[in-house]
């Protein structure tokens, strides 16, 4: 009995972590669930208030996207690794891109929007910052 101890420990660990993500995979996956969640806020913003209230949550987010920059920074996957994550990521990222981008377009043409979510930490509308 005591000499299976080892081995179901070992199985264990085996079946806990086999569904881990990489340091990779996850630094990937947060940064599109963050562009995700830039566009669901940036959608929000139909008037003045509106737009002040998205820039309060975009400026909110400032820490966690300099965090992520880190950590995809220091993320260092096999050639492998990097295609498979490319394959499976990919059309997820440009549609968040380009998601994100729509919206940044749409809240710039307008005169009243613009200025709103200017300055502060939220780059793209004038301010410099996380979309550098």
């Amino acid at each position: 009995m005591r000499r299976l101890l080892p081995v179901f420990v070992g199985c264990l660990v085996l079946v806990l972590f086999a569904g881990c993500k990489s340091e990779s995979e996850s630094a990937i996956s947060d940064m599109v669930d963050k562009q995700k969640e830039v566009v669901k806020i940036l959608k929000t913003v139909k008037d003045k208030d509106s737009a002040l209230a998205a820039k309060a949550k975009l400026d909110a987010m400032q820490k966690d996207m300099k965090d992520l920059e880190t950590r995809m920074s220091k993320a260092k996957p096999s050639d492998a690794e990097q295609k498979s994550l490319e394959k499976k990521y990919a059309p997820e990222l440009e549609q968040a891109t380009k998601d994100m981008m729509a919206e940044m377009q749409r809240i710039m043409m307008n005169p009243e929007l613009a200025p709103a979510l200017a300055g502060g930490g939220f780059g793209g509308f004038g301010g410099g910052g996380m979309m550098r």
